[in-house]
């Protein structure tokens, strides 16, 4: 009888210890302290202005450079390739100049000369190929002869929202001096449908019968509705052919990719209700597919053919640029 009491007793203490110490695990932890706040970042103070040179190169080989003018853009035209804006950025285009004051000639590239642009955040966006030489923007590599000055473009994707918190341009190592603007009075603004002052959006709205910009293209819709055919489609009894008219032109100066597979668009009804696209674009001076290269400044009138029942009364129009931005254009 007694080891059969000691034999409960010691039961019981083994479960009282079990409880007790999942009840421990179950107390909430002391409060760990609050993490601290990162820091915002620390920038060099600013050594330069727009207008006055600045020594950019190392102290043997020093490049006189001057910042001429800063200026925002959705989009650029050189003598031999186009730069366009993608999504969730803008350009930035900066007009600057070198003079060499030594006693040799000084040969450069495109890469030479680097631009960083920082968001307050710290994110930094750098300077690449885009860089033309002024006055005719044709590429490099180019030769400076001593005493010489070279103007030249450098066009860059900066952060398409927010200001800019420091521009800095270098040539050489990170152990060359740099010289540091604050540039963000003057940006200007930019010429677009999608744009805030200086910066950008990703979408925009618009409406039928007016110019707007996507990408290298000035586009125009025309009209919009339903039509008895549009190239090789047929309406008929039971389905109608609804076509959205655009008239496009390539604003740029090399020729720019276009067709049915650049973009995607939508057409949405007053119900709210999509129609069916024919996945073609169509040329309307040969009811033919739209392929291959806009020529600049050539205007082209074009259609997106949809289909749906009769009667259908249209809303809007959506085209999405693969890799850009977006417009929605109100019919009604």
């Amino acid at each position: 009888m007694n080891g059969t009491l000691m034999h409960i007793r010691r039961n019981v203490v083994v479960i009282l210890t079990a409880l007790s110490a999942i009840g421990a695990l179950a107390k909430p932890s002391a409060q760990q302290p609050a993490a601290t706040p990162a820091k915002p970042p620390t920038f060099p103070a600013i050594n330069s202005e727009i207008g006055k040179p600045y020594p950019i190169d190392e102290l043997e080989h020093t490049l006189t450079y001057t910042l001429e003018s800063v200026a925002v853009a959705s989009r650029f035209a050189s003598a031999e390739r186009n730069v366009v804006a993608g999504a969730g950025k803008r350009l930035l285009v900066l007009t600057s100049s070198v003079t060499n004051i030594q006693s040799f000639v000084y040969p450069l590239g495109s890469g030479d000369i680097a631009v960083n642009v920082f968001a307050p955040s710290g994110d930094r966006s750098l300077s690449g190929e885009h860089s033309f030489i002024l006055p005719g923007l044709t590429s490099y590599p180019t030769n400076v002869k001593p005493k010489d000055k070279l103007r030249f473009v450098t066009v860059m994707e900066i952060h398409g929202q927010g200001p800019i918190k420091q521009l800095a341009v270098v040539k050489g190592s990170r152990s060359t001096r740099r010289a540091w603007y604050d540039v963000q009075k003057d940006l200007g603004t930019i010429a677009s449908v999608f744009a805030d002052g200086s910066e950008l959006r990703d979408r925009a709205e618009t409406t039928i019968g007016k110019t707007f910009d996507l990408g290298p293209f000035d586009m125009t819709v025309e009209s919009a509705g339903p039509v008895a055919s549009a190239g090789s489609y047929r309406s008929s009894a039971s389905s109608q052919v609804y076509a959205v008219t655009l008239k496009v032109i390539n604003t740029l100066r090399a020729p720019e990719k276009f067709g049915w597979q650049y973009g995607k668009p939508v057409l949405v009804d007053a119900a709210g209700q999509e129609l069916r696209w024919s996945s073609d674009l169509i040329d309307t001076a040969t009811g033919q597919t739209v392929s291959g290269e806009l020529p600049a400044g050539t205007p082209y009138v074009v259609q997106y053919a949809f289909s749906a029942e009769p009667g259908r009364t249209l809303k809007t129009f959506t085209l999405a640029m693969n890799g850009g931005r977006t417009i929605v254009v109100n019919l009604r």
